[in-house]
């Protein structure tokens, strides 16, 4: 059985997940006009193992416990054709 991007991205980071103690937002707009349901899918593996949290409303942004998550989410987005992905650190205020 052939991997999914997610799996083999999860495979790379080799994380645990722990918490959203100082996260990072993904955002990604301009993206191609059909967007790939293999894109969500992959965000949803994501999800699934504590690695990121997909606010609820938010259709172009991702939560992610760390800057090697955010980096590989990143990289999914591009991989699916979004043309502006920018990765944001969240600070308390």
């Amino acid at each position: 059985m052939r991997k999914s991007f997610a799996d083999r991205v999860i495979e790379e980071l080799k994380v645990v997940p722990s918490g959203f103690d100082s996260p990072y937002a993904v955002i990604y707009r301009r993206g191609p006009t059909h967007i790939s349901p293999r894109f969500y899918d992959n965000l949803r593996r994501l999800e699934e193992r504590g690695l990121v949290l997909k606010p609820r409303g938010l259709r172009n942004m991702v939560l992610c416990r760390d800057l090697r998550v955010a980096d590989a989410v990143a990289r999914l987005a591009r991989r699916y054709g979004f043309k502006e992905v920018k990765v944001w650190m969240i600070q308390p205020v």
